[in-house]
C-alpha cells in the first residue's frame, strides 16, 4: 500500500498545468486573458497554475496547449503535457532543495486562488460563457483553440 503513484490520469480532460511559474507570470496570464482556475504555491516564489479549457482536449492537443502556455508564460516546458500531476495543497513539497536546514522542515503547498472558472480568453471576443458551439468559444474550424499561440499547433506533429 505504501509508495507513490507514477501513473497519470485515466483519460482526457479539460485542464492544463503550467508548472514552476512566478507570481508575476500568474499576473501576466491574467492580463492576457488566461486566468487560472486554480493557483497553488509549491515553494517560496514558485507556483503552479491550472487553466480550465471550455471542453475536454484530446491527449495531443492537451500536451500542445500545456507546452505552448508554459513557453508563453515562462513555465517548465519539461513538465508540460496532458497527464502531468500537480502538487496538492495542504501537503509538503518534499524536494530536498526546499528543506530548511535549521528546522529540517519542508514548505507546505498552499492554495492561493481557486475560481474553478474557464479562462476568459476561451470565450472569444463575444464574451459569452464557454457553453455553445466550438466556434462560439474560440475554437477555429481546424479544431485548434484560437486563444492559444499558433506555436501550439506545431506540437501536434
Amino acid at each position: 500500500m505504501a509508495g507513490t503513484s507514477t501513473s497519470g490520469p485515466k483519460g482526457e480532460h479539460n485542464l492544463s498545468l503550467i508548472d514552476d511559474v512566478t507570481r508575476d507570470a500568474v499576473a501576466q496570464m491574467k492580463l492576457a486573458g488566461f486566468s487560472p482556475a486554480v493557483v497553488v504555491q509549491t515553494s517560496p516564489g514558485n507556483f503552479q497554475a491550472w487553466l480550465k479549457h471550455p471542453e475536454k482536449l484530446d491527449k495531443e492537443m492537451g500536451t500542445a496547449a500545456a507546452r505552448a502556455l508554459a513557453e508563453r508564460f515562462g513555465g517548465d516546458t519539461g513538465a508540460a503535457d496532458w497527464r502531468h500531476f500537480g502538487r496538492l495543497s495542504g501537503f509538503t513539497n518534499r524536494k530536498q532543495k526546499y528543506c530548511d536546514p535549521a528546522t529540517g522542515l519542508h514548505p507546505f503547498v498552499k492554495l492561493v486562488e481557486s475560481s474553478g472558472a474557464v479562462y476568459p480568453e476561451a470565450r472569444g471576443s463575444s464574451g459569452k460563457s464557454a457553453k455553445g458551439s466550438r466556434t462560439d468559444i474560440g475554437w477555429n474550424a481546424s479544431g485548434a483553440h484560437s486563444a492559444l499561440p499558433s506555436m501550439c499547433r506545431a506540437f501536434r506533429k
